[in-house]
């Protein structure tokens, strides 16, 4: 049979509906950018939000194992954390082929204004001190109130930082993370970004994985703040320069070496920073900062931004505004509204149920 894929399921008909016990019909609107799985642009007709699903196939008839994890965002509640409204452990449509598919679903926020690597690098922004150093704050308290949990994200990531409607950071994608309960290791990280240890058999030497988030999240600083990855985990494609393991061995001809890559990167201006990212990138997770050294740094406790002026920094950024999470009824133009309109009038007639036999 020809290997299918996530996007067949929901072509089949103008009217896409799926329904949910707790969140009622689910209007799919249209398909998202392609990650590991697929996601759609969904409407709630009962809570009345655009909503993103996120859909994840079952593999050899049983739940994959990343929806699993996924699943922690059900009891994670953080203003920086994508909230999570609802999941499914079974669901089937039919697909372009008519045949059942069987998948699982969690239902997210929608998030308006995209990820940082869309905003940094697609609109080829270098963030200032202040405004990284807010937003390094908001990372932080994520990463903090996840560890409090017992919950290492283990693939942090600009693709996995995106921006709310209110210009605030928020916390994506934890099909990867690792939980107390969590015995398998699902995934090891993103190049570049990921520490060294995961690299290693995906961590399985490490009981503690908590410090592989430190490590991401310095790497993730150093791109917002110098506009280039800090190294390549391949050393020849840095002109030659073992820029990975100089960085790994605190070696301080690192500098120079960037530098001579890089020739137009000013990385003398901001000296405690350095020391910090320094800090946060240490080859053995013993030896990286805690989340409170990381808050005592010199560089950290700077001044940040206050959220108006969040908010004015932000819009200069993001020129393109997205429509609100909440589609509202008085609002009587535009074309989202009128399809949702003329789908729910159409409800009635067709909607693909759960158990379809």
């Amino acid at each position: 049979m020809e290997d299918l894929k996530t996007e067949d399921l929901f072509l089949n008909s103008r009217v896409r509906v799926i329904n949910h016990d707790s969140i009622g019909k689910i209007i799919i609107l249209k398909s998202l950018a392609e990650s590991r799985y697929s996601l759609y642009q969904v409407y709630s007709i009962e809570l009345e939000k655009l909503m993103v699903l996120k859909v994840f196939l079952y593999k050899d008839n049983s739940i994959d194992p990343h929806y699993q994890r996924e699943s922690h965002l059900m009891k994670l509640f953080h203003e920086n954390i994508i909230y999570a409204y609802a999941t499914k452990d079974h669901e089937q449509v039919r697909n372009v082929h008519g045949e059942l598919q069987t998948f699982s679903y969690i239902l997210l926020e929608w998030i308006p204004h995209g990820d940082f690597w869309d905003i940094s690098y697609g609109n080829d922004i270098l963030l200032d001190t202040l405004l990284l150093r807010t937003y390094a704050h908001q990372l932080i308290g994520a990463v903090e109130y996840l560890h409090s949990k017992g919950i290492a994200h283990r693939d942090l990531k600009l693709e996995n930082l995106m921006i709310d409607g209110d210009f605030n950071l928020k916390l994506i994608d934890f099909d990867s993370c690792l939980g107390p309960q969590d015995t398998a290791l699902v995934g090891c990280g993103t190049k570049v970004y990921r520490a060294p240890e995961l690299t290693k058999s995906k961590g399985r030497d490490y009981p503690d994985h908590r410090p592989a988030d430190i490590f991401s999240v310095g790497v993730i600083l150093f791109m917002l703040k110098y506009g280039v990855y800090p190294f390549s985990e391949n050393p020849d494609k840095r002109d030659g320069y073992a820029l990975y393991e100089l960085l790994l061995n605190q070696n301080p001809e690192y500098w120079n070496k960037l530098v001579d890559v890089c020739p137009d990167l000013n990385l003398t201006d901001d000296p405690d920073f350095n020391e910090l990212f320094m800090l946060m990138v240490r080859k053995e997770p013993k030896d990286r900062p805690t989340i409170q050294q990381i808050r005592e740094s010199k560089w950290y406790k700077g001044p940040v931004l206050t959220k108006p002026a969040l908010r004015l920094a932000m819009k200069k950024i993001v020129k393109n505004e997205v429509q609100d999470n909440h589609v509202k009824e008085k609002t009587k133009t535009g074309p989202m509204f009128m399809l949702i309109q003329e789908l729910r009038q159409k409800l009635t007639i067709k909607c693909y149920n759960c158990s379809l036999t």
